[in-house]
């Protein structure tokens, strides 16, 4: 998740609040590292900004946020090598998303023959596991990264690692505070307001899609926003696939299985961007009307 502004305390203990538009990669690392902390009241946790295509603060590495805070999150032990005392942070860049969004959407659209050819191949193509023990010798745990930045604290160690697909009934308590990209077919027509949940089924399987406070408060989701009736639009006409990468979780509430999604790019309606597809149905409405 996006931190989108932090707390700056100088040595006196005075306190100011930043925010991304007042940062540059120059200001920070000459002037506040270290200095910064998460915005939340009462969170002690540091955070570090990270430039690129998408600027934003982010916890600092060794970091926790307290169990109220919005940006709490648990850090997902790893068995890399025989000591462990590290942190992995494993970066899935925007480019890597949107492709493998496109290949789950290939994937669910392929024919049983075409299945088992691919099936064949990669089995018969399967390298030989290496081990990974004498790559890093001391590693703690890992933290997943959405987004693309360039800027990282010292001595952060950075590893690549596959983003797992899962249809809707394939989904498992094993899942459960991961981040996955599910596959299925919108269920039903939704209640289309500023943003809206998408229940998406397959086999008789569901899970409810939800856009909360950190996806409307992050300026670059704003095209998304009161958008979410093209949905309902396109399910008139025929199946809608769905396709979205985010992090999996069971409602306390409901009991029901969740896919939160942070990011408007991060999730397709027939593979294809929802604010593209409500811009193309407003246009074809009014060459119509």
């Amino acid at each position: 998740m996006r931190i989108m502004s932090a707390f700056y305390r100088n040595n006196d203990g005075n306190e100011k609040k930043i925010h991304l538009g007042e940062m540059t990669t120059h200001v920070y690392t000459q002037k506040l590292k270290r200095k910064l902390f998460c915005p939340t009241e009462n969170c002690t946790a540091r955070v570090s900004f990270s430039g690129g295509r998408y600027p934003h603060f982010r916890t600092w590495k060794y970091d926790q946020h307290s169990k109220k805070c919005p940006y709490h999150f648990d850090r997902i032990p790893v068995n890399l090598g025989r000591n462990v005392t590290d942190i992995v942070s494993t970066e899935i860049s925007y480019n890597r998303r949107q492709k493998a969004l496109h290949d789950a959407y290939t994937q669910m659209n392929l024919s049983e023959e075409e299945r088992e050819a691919i099936r064949i191949s990669r089995n018969r193509h399967r390298p030989k596991a290496q081990s990974i023990t004498t790559r890093k010798e001391q590693v703690k745990g890992e933290q997943l990264v959405l987004f693309d930045s360039k800027l990282y604290e010292d001595n952060l160690i950075f590893r690549r690692r596959n983003l797992s697909k899962r249809y809707v009934d394939e989904i498992f308590e094993s899942d459960i505070g991961q981040i996955r990209l599910v596959m299925g077919n919108i269920a039903s027509s939704i209640e289309a307001g500023n943003v809206a949940e998408i229940v998406v089924k397959n086999n008789d399987q569901v899970i409810t899609v939800v856009f909360e406070e950190s996806f409307t408060a992050d300026p670059f989701n704003s095209s998304y926003l009161n958008k979410f009736w093209a949905i309902n639009q396109v399910l008139d006409q025929d199946i809608v696939q769905f396709t979205g990468i985010g992090d999996i979780r069971k409602s306390t509430r409901s009991k029901r299985l969740e896919l939160v999604i942070h990011a408007g790019t991060d999730f397709k309606v027939n593979n294809k961007d929802m604010s593209a597809v409500a811009a193309q149905i407003a246009l074809d409405q009014y060459r119509l009307g």
